[in-house]
């Protein structure tokens, strides 16, 4: 059809693809894959003297499958004839458009020439390369391509609310026994839809001259643990999940303390990996403190069952404390360097106080009554 000589009027002009849908999302199923690919050279006048064209497209097959000619809202609905062939085996797609009747006038308008319908098929974050292989016009066409841009089709995990994976440890704080060893518990939840394989959990210990995550264990026979890696202030484990659905109970860490030390130590789980396919865009991650037992032997300590309650509502930032029979003589409170950031006298059986000058961390409320004292952690967000 095409190929003949160009008029001395002719002017150079680009020919382009452009995917109409934008980002492809990796997550959704095929009908959420979608690509419109779009062929355009610009805004084409009656003068141009558009009588018809076709077109070749080099795509991957094994990425994209192309599966409808589109015309609607494009130059090639106003030709009587237009087609499109599909060649996986050679990874083209091709088309044409033109009219029968030689008294028609020319096409003209600002649209794309034509379109070609798909869907992306990789699950997973990818690219695909299109290109023009050639594009050509009946011979009146006054116009001369000069240039074929191709186009770079993206699938990505977009990132939405419901793409999320949360860990955190069954407890706030964990205590030492007297052998040096404390156990805590990692759970997990993710959105239904997630297909998570693999994760790294990786745990920073802030005091690890003195505490260590030594060991883990899985807590369900769907979660192996790969491997393993300890270094001084950090622990990362990589796991592999064998079941669709990741488990709410996943690992039990055993640590260590290696010698007494009066101040808390806060271990945080800082980051969570999951494989690209895992269709996770967002992580919340937890901490806990690690408290150590050992007793002042200058000052005794008020038992779990000792009738005086402390409280910390987070949702006020305020701290509460109430006795049942006796009255308060002091509150105490620590940051985890072990500086006093607060120190009142109280001498009521009530007291409550806003401490929303504090900055965010763990803190040590201690509590003393009659020579005896009650410790309580507080994280402040």
């Amino acid at each position: 059809m095409a190929g003949g000589s160009q008029d001395l009027k002719s002017e150079n002009i680009s020919a382009f693809l452009e995917n109409r849908y934008g980002l492809v999302d990796a997550c959704k199923n095929m009908q959420g894959r979608e690509v419109l690919v779009m062929i355009s050279i610009g805004n084409v006048q009656k003068k141009d003297s558009l009588f018809g064209f076709d077109f070749e497209i080099k795509y991957d097959p094994g990425k994209i499958r192309f599966t409808n000619y589109i015309t609607m809202n494009t130059l090639a609905e106003f030709f009587q004839v237009k087609d499109m062939f599909i060649r996986s085996e050679d990874s083209v797609v091709s088309g044409f458009a033109m009219n029968l009747n030689p008294f028609l006038p020319p096409v003209e308008g600002d649209r794309p020439l034509a379109g070609v319908y798909g869907q992306v098929l990789s699950e997973c974050p990818d690219s695909s390369e299109l290109s023009i292989n050639s594009l050509e016009f009946t011979e009146e066409f006054k116009n001369k391509v000069n240039s074929l841009s191709g186009l770079k089709i993206y699938s990505k995990i977009l990132d939405k609310p419901d793409r999320i994976i949360s860990a955190e440890f069954d407890k706030d704080s964990i205590k030492f026994d007297k052998d040096s060893i404390a156990f805590v518990e990692l759970k997990s939840s993710a959105n239904s839809n997630s297909r998570i394989q693999t994760l790294q959990f990786e745990f920073d210990i802030e005091k690890y001259q003195i505490y260590k995550i030594v060991e883990a264990e899985s807590l369900t026979d769907s979660i192996e643990i790969v491997d393993k890696e300890i270094t001084e202030s950090k622990f990362r484990i990589n796991i592999l999940n064998k079941n669709s659905k990741l488990p709410e109970k996943l690992l039990k860490l055993k640590i260590e303390r290696k010698y007494h030390d009066s101040l808390a130590c806060l271990i945080k789980l800082s980051k969570i990996v999951v494989d690209d396919c895992a269709c996770v865009s967002q992580y919340k991650t937890d901490s806990l403190t690690a408290i150590d037992m050992y007793r002042d032997t200058t000052v005794n300590v008020i038992d779990d069952k000792a009738e005086i309650d402390i409280r910390f509502e987070t949702y006020s930032n305020r701290i509460v404390i109430r006795s049942v029979d006796k009255n308060i003589d002091n509150l105490k409170i620590y940051d985890l360097m072990g500086r006093i950031v607060l120190d009142e006298p109280i001498q009521n059986s009530y007291y409550e106080k806003n401490i929303e000058a504090l900055l965010g961390g763990t803190y040590i409320a201690v509590v003393e009554q009659n020579g005896k004292r009650k410790n309580k952690i507080l994280i402040k967000n």
